[in-house]
């Protein structure tokens, strides 16, 4: 997760501790270079990358009691639903690299174009992490621990 570019990064790390708070005793295990949440020893949920954010899957999703259409990642998977949350990125960028903020302290132009781009990146993250319907997500955890 921490090897994630922002704000990728962050939105992993939001999403990771929500999982982490609603589910206490699931147990986080890294495959793949992907965060597995598993329950009973039985993968539970997933955090994964995709092209316009990050993915939390549910392993048993499609006995989970809840309308299909909740569920916004793909539908082409027999067992697993999900949760895809795009990541908003300033308009022609891939991502942030910490890199993208290093400055010559003597250069006045550099640290004007970096505080430019440090509010654009925090505007970014805050909206990515505003997606994140906190509430939604641990009743759909929740749901997931009873199909479990």
């Amino acid at each position: 997760m921490n090897q994630q570019d922002s704000p990728r990064r962050e939105m992993f790390l939001q999403l990771a501790a929500i999982v982490e708070s609603t589910v206490p005793h699931a147990d986080l295990r890294f495959k793949w270079n992907c965060p597995f949440y598993y329950l009973n020893n039985k993968i539970f949920v997933y955090l994964n990358n995709t092209k316009k954010g990050v993915d939390l899957a549910f392993c048993n999703g499609n006995k989970m009691k809840v309308d299909s259409s909740v569920f916004t990642g793909s539908s082409t998977r027999k067992r697993i639903r999900s949760m895809e949350y795009a990541v908003v990125l300033p308009e022609g960028a891939q991502q942030f690299r910490p890199t993208d903020f290093m400055v010559d302290a003597e250069s006045r132009t550099q640290v004007e174009e970096f505080t430019d781009s440090y509010k654009e990146f925090e505007h970014c993250i805050a909206q990515s992490l505003a997606s994140i319907d906190i509430e939604q997500l641990q009743v759909l955890l929740r749901l997931a621990v009873e199909v479990h």
